[in-house]
């Protein structure tokens, strides 16, 4: 919402950077989810390393730039980025990867200097690479960089952040070769498997405001979230009413009509599920969507089945939620499951 409200570049830069970690942070959970088997594993999607690099370099800006200069030390982070084909991955994980990398290399150089990252073609193979000028490590510590837990940096180290680099690379079908030498630095290789098949990168489709403005009444029990889609919402010309559970949100419905209702699934008495069947029994036709942290675990023709029509998974981007409303504003009384 603040991006919607400033025309400044670097502010616009913060705050995607914002963006940008805090949906990375989400993707952690979701994963911790899959270790425990709570949620379907995601498929992967296209790549182009060249703009995971870059975004890189901005994300860990603060730490090389500000916090080193606070310390009076000087470092230079550069994204040197070749011409590769599109990989298979998620965005997300990827950055980590290469985020943990990057403030490995940091930590080894004490006095400050230069990392690199770059990627590059090897045959059917697509390369990305992270080089740092540092002290560079003995080969009975290259070989156990990845082992859980082991760590040169003593207290100030988990002995986690590469081993995660490991089991990220592992899953994308890729190989990791790191060539150190004390004294001269170390180079991160990340080989990616032949892109097989052309991928084509998906077009962004422009999501505008709805022409149609709506009166939509959002449940939510978490008041935070609830004030951001209120906000969003009347921003864009809507009429919101905002109910804080599923008590009070039904007895709206029974008093009035709304074009919309979006529900959160886990609430206190009354769930989402339970809201969506009184909507749909008071108000036929009245699209429902439902916002939840656990989006990826509902099936949309169960969801469908029960009463709701749009499945919105957080943390929600605002164009994710323009684009459900206008699909839900212009269908009417026939809406269409749909999956945001």
């Amino acid at each position: 919402m603040l991006l919607n409200e400033t025309e400044d570049a670097e502010l616009q830069r913060q705050l995607n950077v914002i963006i940008k970690v805090a949906l990375d942070a989400a993707q952690t959970v979701k994963r911790i989810q899959e270790f425990t088997r709570m949620r379907r594993a995601r498929p992967f999607q296209p790549v182009d390393l060249a703009t995971i690099i870059s975004e890189v370099v901005e994300v860990t800006r603060s730490r090389w730039k500000d916090d080193a200069q606070a310390r009076g030390l000087q470092y230079e982070v550069v994204a040197e980025p070749r011409p590769t084909p599109i990989v298979a991955g998620d965005p997300a994980e990827l950055r980590e990867a290469l985020t943990n990398i990057v403030f490995n290399a940091l930590d080894a150089m004490p006095e400050g200097g230069r990392v690199t990252l770059s990627t590059d073609v090897e045959g059917t193979h697509v390369l990305c690479r992270v080089s740092d000028t540092g002290i560079g490590m003995a080969e009975d510590v290259r070989q156990r960089i990845f082992d859980p837990f082991f760590t040169t940096k003593g207290e100030r180290g988990t002995g986690l952040g590469l081993s995660v680099v490991y089991g990220i690379v592992t899953r994308h079908n890729a190989e990791l070769d790191v060539q150190s030498q004390l004294g001269q630095g170390t180079t991160f290789i990340i080989k990616f498997p032949p892109p097989g098949e052309t991928v084509v990168e998906p077009v962004a489709r422009p999501v505008g405001k709805s022409s149609r403005k709506g009166r939509i009444l959002v449940i939510d029990d978490e008041r935070e979230v609830g004030d951001v889609l209120k906000d969003a919402l009347t921003r864009d010309g809507h009429q919101v009413v905002y109910c804080t559970d599923g008590e009070s949100g039904i007895a709206c419905v029974e008093k009035e009509a709304f074009d919309l209702v979006i529900t959160d699934l886990g609430m206190p008495g009354i769930s989402g599920w339970e809201v969506a069947r009184i909507v749909k029994q008071v108000r036929p036709g009245t699209p429902v969507a439902m916002v939840t942290g656990w989006g990826d675990r509902i099936d949309p023709v169960d969801a469908e089945g029960r009463g709701v029509d749009y499945v919105v998974a957080k943390p929600f981007r605002r164009d994710g939620i323009r684009e459900m409303v206008a699909s839900a504003l212009r269908s009417g009384s026939q809406p269409s499951t749909a999956r945001t």
